[in-house]
């Protein structure tokens, strides 16, 4: 059967018994009481689930902190600008919450400009130029990160690693400006009129 068993200290009274436990044993000595309650397991709590559940919802919120730290990574700029503003407004202001709003908005606002740019403008060069202003900050940022959190056993495979983060975090950053344009590329229409 498969049922779990509890021990009970009490000083001087015994407490009432909830309905789903029923009392196996009763000892009073000293003005201490002992219970040993059995209760019938809960349906859905065994320790093979909430084994399941909190690898489950660890994973799950390592995954969203990763996700979150590598979208700081790839927008570099934006958070650059976003930091540096923060801390200037929190020396000028005071107030952590209005810092924290200007600072979202200047972030918001460097990577809106810098998509806008990147949309209006059709001359190749100046577009290269704005996907390498973004892709330079992200890939250095890339690097020292990796650098930082991915030991290895010497120093050559470290700067390894690193240069394949900048390398990751630089294309990503690189590949983002591409798709934060939402106007497709012109296309050649050619019209047929009737005649």
């Amino acid at each position: 059967m498969n049922a779990c068993i509890r021990l009970s200290l009490f000083r001087h009274t015994c407490r009432s018994v909830t309905a789903h436990h029923t009392v196996a044993a009763s000892t009073r000595s000293r003005g201490t009481s002992l219970i040993v309650l059995a209760c019938r397991p809960q349906p859905g709590y065994t320790p093979s689930t909430m084994i399941f559940l909190d690898t489950f919802f660890l994973m799950l919120g390592l995954g969203v902190l990763c996700r979150v730290f590598f979208m700081s990574l790839v927008y570099a700029l934006p958070t650059a600008v976003g930091l540096t503003t923060l801390f200037a407004a929190y020396n000028f202001i005071g107030s952590v919450i209005a810092a924290s709003l200007i600072a979202i908005a200047a972030g918001t606002l460097t990577l809106r400009a810098g998509q806008y740019a990147f949309a209006t403008v059709r001359a190749p060069l100046p577009r290269l130029a704005i996907k390498i202003l973004f892709a330079i900050p992200a890939a250095i940022v890339g690097y020292n990160a990796t650098l930082d959190f991915a030991p290895a056993p010497s120093d050559m495979w470290s700067h390894v690693f690193a240069i394949f983060g900048a390398i990751s975090v630089g294309v990503t950053a690189y590949t983002r400006m591409n798709a934060s344009s939402n106007d497709p590329q012109p296309q050649h229409i050619v019209s047929t009129t009737g005649g």
